[in-house]
């Protein structure tokens, strides 16, 4: 399945490794505590993506703007082409885990996202819950407790000294523990919006489960740019002594 997903933070580029940023934390591959030292790392790195940091090519998280999503395949019964988003809560994301094996060539984490909020105007066409769907409507999708994993594997490639990496297939898992949705002006009736929006929520787990797959490779996609956009700019060296 390919996803038509377009976002702000989809360059790689490897290029001279940059120095961190001097507020974000250091840790030696050495360490006894290196995995501890690595979580507490993610946790605050991740925490001050209120604003951009250029030198490091990351962008704000607060919020993060996608240009364009893609839910749904010509197996669904309704298409969302999700436009101009943006996505508020992903720098609270609180992790249980964030573990680097260099043996493997991997990056395991776990967290939860208290509230994840994501505003785009949607493209619909198609139905769901039996119910007509077409036209293009702004929408609010809240998403509580949200627990995470992510697994991703990576290849390196050496410039000089300095030893960059280079992130792919990323695999994401979702459990929200509460969806709510508000579509707006659903054919121009609110009538009818308000009815799609009260079945939507009342059966908020249905609504997820048929587009689980897609909302897990989106964000997977999200994640694997994020990390790397920070590692083409940032070697191995220069994150880890």
């Amino acid at each position: 399945m390919r996803l038509s997903i377009l976002l702000t933070v989809c360059v790689y580029s490897a290029s001279q490794s940059v120095k961190l940023p001097p507020n974000f934390q250091k840790c030696n591959r050495k360490d006894p505590d290196f995995q501890k030292c690595v979580l507490e790392a993610a946790q605050s790195g991740l925490s001050q993506l209120t604003k951009p940091f250029e030198e490091v090519s990351l962008p704000t998280l607060d919020p993060l703007d996608v240009v364009e999503l893609r839910v749904g395949t010509a197996s669904k019964v309704v298409n969302f082409d999700q436009k101009n988003c943006k996505l508020y809560g992903i720098d609270k994301t609180e992790f249980s885990k964030f573990e680097f094996d260099f043996e493997k060539k991997s990056l395991y984490a776990e967290g939860v996202v208290p509230e994840l909020q994501k505003n785009c105007d949607y493209e619909l066409e198609g139905k769901i819950l039996l119910l007509p769907l077409t036209g293009t409507v702004p929408s609010e999708v809240s998403i509580k407790n949200m627990t995470v994993t992510a697994l991703s594997h990576y290849e390196e490639t050496k410039k000089g000294n300095r030893t960059f990496l280079k992130f792919g297939n990323t695999k994401l898992t979702l459990d929200p523990g509460f969806m709510s949705f508000y579509f707006g002006n659903i054919l121009h009736n609110d009538q009818f919006s308000e009815k799609i929006n009260e079945d939507f929520n009342r059966n908020w787990e249905k609504v997820f489960g048929d587009f689980k797959e897609e909302y897990e490779e989106n964000f997977g996609v999200i994640v694997e740019n994020l990390i790397n956009r920070f590692f083409s700019k940032v070697s191995l060296e220069e994150a880890f002594d």
